[in-house]
Formats: C-alpha cells, structure tokens, sequence
C-alpha cells in the first residue's frame, strides 16, 4: 500500500456543477541508474497494482519534449524565414527554394463554376493530369487563381496553358453581356416615336398581336446599336475603358470637326415572314454615323471584346418593337406578332433628323437574360412559316385526260414529204452540222460569253492582285537586300559562301543561297506582279471596248452584212487576246503562284544569307511573328508571318481559275459544235428530250370558263335591286 494510495482518497475538481476525480500520472525522473524511477505525483491512480491497465501511465520524458518544443518555437519566432521568391525561364512561373513553383492566373468569376465542374471533378482532374494544386477564390473575393507544384516547372505550365484555353473558349461561347450604342434621347425622336405608338396602337387596321403596349421600346430607352461586347470582370471593364479613351480620338480624325448627322426615317423587320415578327426597327442613315460604327466595331473585334460575327458593314437600327419584352413579361417562351398592315402603311414613317453629341455609351445587355436579342443576326435566322391553302380546280369532260390532246402525237406519226398524215418520206439526220446555223450560233452567243469572261477576270484580278501587292513591295526589298548581303560575301570570299555557285551547307549546317538563286527569286516576283497589273489593264480596256458592240448587236441597232462581218472581226480580236493571256497566265503568273510558298520557306526559314533588321520591319508591319509559339498561336495571341504572306500572295487555285475563264470561250465555241454534230442525237439525250416533249404534250392548260367568282357583299343594293325587280301583287 506504500507505492499506491487508497483510490477513495483522490483529489476532485467541478466543472459546470459536477465534480470529477484526479488520476495520476508518473514521469520519468532524471537519474543515472538503469532502472527508471517515477515520481509519484498526488494524484492516484484509478486502479489497482494487480489489474492490467496500471500500466497506463504517461510517457516519459514529457516535460522535456515541451521543453524542447518551445525552445524550437522561440527559435523560429526569432529566426526570419528564409523562403526566397525567384523567377523561372517562364515569365508567368516563379519557383521558392528551388523546390516550388508557383503562379497565378486570373480568372473570372463567372467561370469558377465551370472550372470547378460539378463536385469539384473537373478541377481534380486537371490537378492530378498536370501535377499541380488549384486554388480558387471564393465569390467574394477579387483574386486570381493560385497554382503550385513540388514536382516541377513543366506542370505549372501545363495547368497555365490548360485554365488559358478553358478561359478563352469560355469566353468564345459565352452570351454578349453589354452592348454600345448612340443614344438618341432627342425630343424630336421621342416624339415622333410616340405618335407611331399612338397610331399602331388605337387603329383598328392593324393586327390585334399588336396592340400589346409591352412590345414598344420605352421613349429613354431609344438608341442605335453599334455593337455587342463580353465583358466579364472589372479587368475587363477597364481594358474597355482604356481602349475607348484611344478610340474616341480615332473617331474625332474620322468626324475630322464635322457633325455626325443621323436621319431616322422608315421601318423594317429582322426576320422575312411579315406575319411573324420578332423586332421592328427604324432605319437611319448618314455617311459619317455609318462611317462611325463600322470603326468603333472593327476596333472592338480587334481588340478581342466583340465577335467577328460575319460582314464589315454595321446594319445601324433603332429598334421600335420587339417581341422579347413580351415573351420574358408573360413568361413565354417564343411571342412573334403580325406586322403585315405596319410595314404596309407606316413604311415611310419619319421620326428625326439630329445631331449626335455622345459618341458612344455602354450599356448592360442583361435584362432577365444576358443575350441582345434585338441585334441584326439575332433573328436573321427565323424560318418563315407558309400557311397552306387548298385552291378548287373545276375540269370540263374534254380535257381530263391528257393523252386525248391532239398535241400527244409522237415524230414518228407526223408527216413526210408524202400526203399522207401517218406516212411519207421522212429525211434522214445528217450527222454533220449546219455550218450556216453554227454561225449564227456563235455571232447570238460568243460575244456575251466573251465579254462576261473579260470582265471576270479583270474583277479576279483585281482582288487578287491587291492582296498581292500588299507582300509584293516587302517581299521585293528583302530580296534585294539579300541579294546585296550575297554579293558582299561572295566577293568577300566568305568561308560560309558556296565557292561554285551551288547551294551548300557549311560547317555550323546552314543552308547557304546563291547570288544567281535570289536574282532568279527578284526577277520572278517582279515579273509576276507587272503580268498581273497588265492583265488587269487589258481585260478592262477590252471589256469596255466590246460592251457597247455586243451591246449594239443583240438590240439590233446595227444591221447588215458589213456590221456583223466588224463584229465577227472584234470577236477574233478577243480571242487572240485569250489565246495571248493564256500564255502570259502559264508563265509567269502560274509558273509564280507554284514557287511563291517554297520561295517564302527558303528565303525566311531554310536558307542563309537573312536580313534580319527586314525581317523585324515585317513583322511589325504584318502584326506576325516568323518563329511563334505554339502554345500562344492556339490561343490566338500570336499569328504565324509564313502562312499570313502565302494567303496575300497570288494563289495556285485562283490562277488555275483564271485559266479556265481564259479557255471557256473556245470551249464554249466547241461545245455548240459538238451538240449540234453528236450530243444532240446520242441515245441518252435524244430519249431526254422526247420525254420532255411528251410532258409538255400533255399538260392540260388551266380551265378559264369554270372559275368560280364569289358574289358581291354589298346587300344593301342587292335588297334595293330584288325590291325593283320584284313582281307586283295584284
């Protein structure tokens, strides 16, 4: 009993009115014997010396572990951390110690939704494919993304460039969320627009879907909408606001101090079918406001708010009516009203001409949705829906069957050369054709088809050529300093230059060109391009040389033997020429278009000598980039130089074209020979064109006499006239 006390003896403590016993616990005392010793503390134990659990006492060595602990806590209290920040070989990555890489991306907050997935798999699973830890911010919270790794740099990047493209093609299929438009908060359009209101309202001449007064656009709320924008955070917003500030001063160099005059007057729909109108709006035209709007949203795609959504010309409108106001009103799901009598008698309704003050303002586009459905392409694609309706046709006896016609006789029962009606001599076809009526064939129908390839290929040409020229001019310059740098070196006796004039790689493996190769290169470019401008020349002159010829001849105001042997004359002429082009657009025209996207890789990317100080200028003209990144070129950051020339430069498909054009009046000419000579009475189409001629034999023309005509509604006469014709009663 000496070792341990009596259990009924134990010390107690309350809490919240309830009393608890003490146990003991023993430590290890710091002595230099083998055998540990325990101090007994004052607590005892809650058992027995013979039962298994006595044993259960605290560790040793306790008070020493919290010693040690806080001394360590003190030291590093003391001790400031060492963790330094330093940057990687990748900008956006920074790396701490040398063990973990961190980074951040900003994303918005609209998307974390999406990022997260649903249960967070969608997060997971890009955090296990790239070996990194996501954080992302609560709603609340305006911060970016935080990624790390223990791994290495490579998965940092591969998260980054992964939450980029989830990011942009986030934003590529989100709703609009603003849009920017002109106000026109003038008296005299408000006005105005409240009598057409009135008028579309209280007649009695237009549709009852009409009459809902939810369907007008609110009198402070007319505007004229330039564009439709995504913005998604405050980053956002203020990039738009930075990039507004540089697009007002373009604005004022285009107004260039002259008023921005607006001129509202007419009404039409989004859609095609009158009886199913989505929006009714106000046209409004004025060359300095259409001049305006089609800047202010080029710049806007350019800068990456607003989508590219087809057609550089901006459809300025100020919408009157729209049907979504009542759809999202009523809870509907589609509303559409018939505006046919509104487009009728309202066509030419004027609501202002006026001075536009405020260039632009930005407005949000979220009204119970976040789609601007009154935009032009909104309901452009609405399909028109045709009421069906059943016509009675009345047939008399003789005429319901076909095959009774007199006009069902087949060739073979017409008559020959004999008096017969069913027989006779019949002339056998002569295989060859009429010489006579070929020629005739080619005065009616070789000179439209001439002049319509003429100007064909100058229109082709023209396009084409332009775009060509935009690379001739730099292409022609960096040749020729190429050619120059060549030179040097070839008279300098550089070891790196080919000694033989031949094209050789030297000791570090660059392919090296010749002086005689770029003169080659600086030749066909200059010819290719003068071959096109001289075309384009040519093909213009003789088109506006031959259309008033041919012009002449089809309406008959020249006649007579001397005025169609000119015409046949000029058509030799044209064709000469064609038969001369041909040559021209084989070599060089064709002979370029083929070498032009080799002659780009070699110059740029193959071989050596380069001139580099040309090439930065090209870049910065072009807005390219001749050794991109991958990774921004998805992301459409960076656009590759190569393949941006070879587009501007003259294509293989066009000149393969432009060829075929050239060559379609000769084939033209022979493809009336051989319909006239075989075509025409092959088995395939002779059968054709018997069918054809039996269809046409037995069709019934439409009756006439059994037309039905409904009576006159007039029964205030009709009763008149029945009391006149009445008999008198006797």
């Amino acid at each position: 009993m000496d070792s341990v006390q009596f259990p009924l003896s134990a010390g107690t403590y309350v809490i919240n009115g309830r009393k608890y016993r003490r146990t003991a616990y023993q430590i290890k005392a710091a002595t230099d014997d083998v055998t540990p010793k325990f101090e007994q503390f004052e607590d005892t134990p809650d058992v027995y010396d013979d039962e298994p659990s006595a044993g259960c006492l605290a560790p040793p060595g306790l008070p020493a572990l919290k010693k040690k602990i806080a001394k360590a806590k003190e030291v590093k209290e003391a001790k400031p951390e060492s963790n330094s920040t330093q940057p990687t070989e990748d900008e956006r990555i920074s790396v701490i110690d040398g063990k973990k890489w961190i980074a951040s991306i900003s994303v918005p907050v609209c998307f974390i939704g999406k990022l997260h997935g649903m249960n967070r798999r969608a997060l997971n699973a890009l955090e296990n494919d790239t070996q990194c830890r996501v954080k992302t911010p609560r709603r609340d919270e305006n911060k970016p993304c935080e990624i790390s790794s223990i791994v290495r740099l490579e998965c940092v990047q591969r998260c980054l460039d992964r939450i980029e493209i989830f990011v942009d093609d986030a934003k590529k299929t989100a709703r609009v969320t603003h849009f920017v438009a002109l106000p026109c908060d003038q008296h005299e359009v408000q006005e105005n627009f409240e009598v057409f209101k009135q008028l579309v309202l209280d007649s009695e001449h237009f549709d009852a879907s009409c009459k809902n007064p939810q369907l007008f656009t609110k009198s402070p709320r007319l505007h004229l909408t330039l564009s439709v924008v995504c913005l998604f955070d405050d980053v956002d917003l203020q990039r738009i606001t930075e990039s507004f500030k540089v697009i007002e001063e373009e604005i004022k160099e285009i107004m260039n101090n002259k008023p921005m005059i607006a001129d509202i007057q007419g009404i039409d729909m989004m859609n095609d079918d009158p009886s199913q109108v989505s929006v009714i709006y106000a046209k409004v035209s004025g060359e300095k406001i259409q001049e305006v709007a089609n800047h202010l949203n080029r710049r806007l795609i350019e800068l990456g708010f607003a989508k590219n959504e087809g057609g550089d010309e901006v459809k300025l409108h100020m919408t009157l009516m729209n049907a979504r106001y009542v759809a999202q009103a009523e809870k509907l799901k589609k509303f559409t009203f018939d505006a046919k009598k509104i487009l009728e008698d309202l066509k030419e309704s004027y609501f202002g001409t006026f001075q536009l003050t405020e260039i632009c303002k930005l407005m949000p586009a979220m009204i119970n949705t976040m789609e601007l459905r009154d935009s032009p392409k909104s309901n452009r694609s609405s399909q028109a829906v045709i009421d069906a309706k059943y016509t009675l046709t009345y047939l008399s006896d003789s005429s319901e069957k076909g095959s009774e016609s007199p006009r069902s006789l087949r060739d073979y029962h017409r008559g020959g050369s004999g008096s017969l009606t069913g027989g006779g001599a019949i002339v056998l076809a002569n295989n060859k054709p009429d010489m006579k009526k070929y020629k005739q064939k080619l005065d009616s129908r070789l000179g439209v088809v001439l002049l319509m390839c003429l100007v064909t290929i100058f229109v082709i040409l023209g396009i084409y050529g332009t775009m060509h020229s935009s690379v001739h001019d730099e292409l022609t310059v960096y040749v020729n300093r190429t050619h120059q740098i060549a030179s040097e070196l070839k008279n300098a006796m550089d070891e790196n230059y080919p000694k033989e004039n031949q094209t050789n790689i030297d000791k570090h493996g660059r392919v090296w060109m010749t002086v005689e190769e770029l003169e080659d290169y600086a030749y066909l470019i200059e010819k290719t391009n003068s071959t096109v401008w001289n075309l384009f020349f040519w093909n213009l002159v003789l088109s506006i040389f031959l259309f008033p010829i041919v012009l002449a001849i089809h309406l008959g105001w020249i006649a007579g033997n001397g005025a169609k042997l000119a015409y046949r004359v000029v058509l030799l002429i044209g064709l000469l020429f064609c038969i001369a082009q041909f040559l021209h657009l084989v070599h060089p025209v064709f002979w370029g278009a083929v070498r032009f996207p080799g002659m780009l890789d070699r110059l740029f990317l193959e071989a050596y000598p380069r001139d580099q100080y040309h090439i930065d200028s090209i870049q910065r003209r072009f807005a390219c980039e001749f050794k991109p990144h991958d990774t921004l070129v998805q992301l459409d950051l960076q656009q590759p130089c190569i393949p941006k020339m070879k587009n501007s430069l003259l294509p293989t498909y066009s000149t393969l074209l432009l060829i075929f054009i050239d060559l379609f009046p000769f084939l033209f000419g022979a493809f009336i020979y051989a319909w006239s000579a075989w075509i025409k009475n092959s088995n395939v189409v002779r059968t054709a064109r018997q069918r054809v001629e039996l269809n046409n034999s037995r069709r019934v023309p439409f009756p006439t006499h059994n037309v039905y005509t409904p009576p006159e509604r007039n029964t205030k006469s009709i009763g008149k006239q029945e009391e006149s014709t009445a008999p008198e009663k006797y």
